[in-house]
């Protein structure tokens, strides 16, 4: 995973975290930050006043011109309307992320209460509370988020679990790379966490299908995958029928 992976990834599952202390710690420039920040902001999890406040504390950091920030027409982001939070919800995300911030166990209960929460934002605090206390030991009742509804909860889930050793994350992670009806972003990022797993003698016949995908980027990315997970070389194709049939020789499986 790249610095600036990383960068996205720290704040998707915590966007209270220092801008500016992941961009010292990971080596990302003031202009990448910018960047990335303006990704968030358009993904959600980060508000555009917050996010503004952000790229200009990672810009001072950076040492750059405060002339740098304005975008113009073409390179302004359109991002929703926040949603409306009941106080009630406020209160619980605050509580959860001050635990969190804390490590404090105490609030286990409430958080796999709340997972089920009708609140966006009180799922995410619950979610990563709990992968921040402890992901391994949560990880099957924070896997049925890889499910959820939400567009900004989903990423969350399998950047925080898409880590967690095991089988039963594997292959959750593959039933979503396999999923043709689920956002071409929700199955790149499982592919991502597959790659950064270690390897897994089952792995490569399973994702075999994407392969046969519509997506270029799918169809490339798991090729790099089977070739890392074999260290076999297999010529590529923009044909995803030879390039699938070349990779199950490969593998020695049959149709």
């Amino acid at each position: 995973m790249t610095a600036e992976e990383r960068f996205l990834a720290q704040l998707r599952a915590n966007p209270r975290s220092s801008p500016k202390r992941v961009a010292r710690e990971l080596g990302v420039s003031g202009r990448a930050a910018r960047r990335l920040m303006a990704q968030l902001e358009a993904e959600g999890v980060v508000s555009a006043r917050r996010s503004r406040w952000l790229v200009l504390a990672v810009l001072a950091f950076a040492g750059s011109a405060l002339g740098a920030i304005g975008l113009g027409p073409k390179g302004t982001v359109a991002v929703p309307p926040p949603q409306p939070v009941a106080p009630e919800a406020q209160a619980k995300e605050r509580e959860l992320y001050g635990a969190l911030d804390r490590r404090d166990p105490a609030r286990v209960d409430l958080a796999r209460a709340e997972l089920k929460s009708e609140e966006e934002v009180v799922r995410l605090a619950a979610l990563r509370y709990l992968a921040g206390v402890d992901a391994d030991a949560h990880a099957p009742e924070l896997l049925p988020l890889f499910d959820d509804p939400s567009e900004r909860v989903r990423p969350v889930a399998l950047q925080l679990l898409g880590r967690v050793p095991g089988r039963t994350v594997e292959d959750a992670l593959v039933a979503v790379l396999l999923r043709t009806d689920r956002p071409q972003s929700d199955r790149l990022l499982a592919l991502t966490c597959l790659r950064d797993r270690p390897p897994s003698s089952s792995l490569a016949p399973s994702v075999l299908p994407v392969l046969l995908d519509e997506a270029p980027a799918l169809r490339e990315q798991t090729a790099a995958l089977l070739g890392r997970l074999t260290r076999k070389t297999v010529e590529t194709s923009s044909d995803a029928r030879t390039l699938h049939a070349a990779w199950r020789d490969a593998l020695g499986v049959s149709e």
